[in-house]
């Protein structure tokens, strides 16, 4: 699955606190958290920060419904493709506010055949124990482009 190669690159985030929007303020910290445990392989933690009712959508190819089988999918896809983990995001943007915010980005990284690219976005929810969750991720990859 090539659902959460997107996790490595939300690893090339900015730095400067001042530069960032409120709504950014607000996600980045739980997004970074979210990002490291896909990333390092704790899908049990990454679990925690899907919505009981997530949605997970490869673009025109595939729908993965609830935090278990959304997390069945990216161990797989990690697995077949271990150097997806190293993604890098080309740009971001956040959205939103109150108890629902957006995130967008697009990002390229390796793959066994050269490269893809293609862009992600998620919905994130403050749910009822107070914490950010995924309520609805999508992306969508380009065909494999030669390295």
């Amino acid at each position: 699955m090539k659902i959460l190669l997107v996790f490595g690159l939300l690893f090339a985030l900015s730095s400067a606190d001042d530069s960032k929007s409120d709504v950014e303020k607000i996600l980045r910290p739980t997004l970074n958290a979210y990002v490291e445990a896909v990333v390092s392989g704790d899908y049990d933690k990454a679990k925690e920060y899907y919505h009981v009712n997530a949605i997970s959508v490869e673009t025109d190819k595939n729908v993965w419904y609830k935090p278990d089988k959304i997390i069945e999918a990216v161990k797989k896809y990690y697995a077949e493709n271990p150097k997806s983990k190293s993604a890098k995001v080309e740009s971001e943007e956040f959205s939103g506010g109150g108890k629902v915010i957006s995130y967008k980005s697009q990002w390229t990284f390796p793959d066994q055949k050269g490269h893809q690219e293609g862009p992600y976005f998620q919905i994130w929810v403050l749910d009822t124990d107070g914490k950010w969750k995924v309520y609805h991720e999508e992306y969508s990859l380009d065909a494999p482009k030669s390295a």
